[in-house]
């Protein structure tokens, strides 16, 4: 697929990914995909590079109080990130094996740069709080 400049479309930009499936590039979605490339085109014509990075934290013993009470916070941060340049390709509570309590987070971020992934992940309500004992990010 290529955009209107007749480059082609970088995979991270080509397709949504949601719980680790590619959605099919038809219609609105291929629609979608050209014009977010499309805003991410520098005024002389050249590429941003974004990649996706992973964020695996996992809770400090004895956060789940703490994670209850900043949850609608840690919510409402990541519904616009706007902020950071980033974008939040999916995210979601990482829960015990008996499935019973949340005992962490994975985020699946497009980013410019390693620093933006690290601005968000500073600036999330749940590490302001504290919550988590254990960060890695990947990629």
């Amino acid at each position: 697929m290529r955009c209107q400049s007749g480059s082609p479309i970088p995979p991270a930009c080509a397709s949504k990914r949601s719980a680790g499936r590619r959605l099919p590039l038809d219609g609105a979605n291929r629609k979608a995909a050209s014009d977010r490339h499309q805003r991410y085109q520098g005024s002389d014509r050249r590429h941003l590079e974004f990649s996706c990075c992973a964020i695996h934290a996992l809770d400090r013993d004895g956060a789940l109080p703490t994670r209850l009470a900043n949850y609608d916070a840690h919510k409402a941060f990541l519904a616009d990130t706007s902020r950071f340049g980033v974008t939040i390709v999916m995210s979601g509570p990482l829960v015990s094996d008996d499935g019973e309590r949340m005992i962490g987070n994975l985020f699946l971020i497009e980013a410019p740069s390693r620093f933006a992934v690290e601005a968000i992940n500073h600036a999330d309500p749940f590490t302001v709080a504290g919550i988590w004992g254990k960060v890695t990010r990947q990629g």
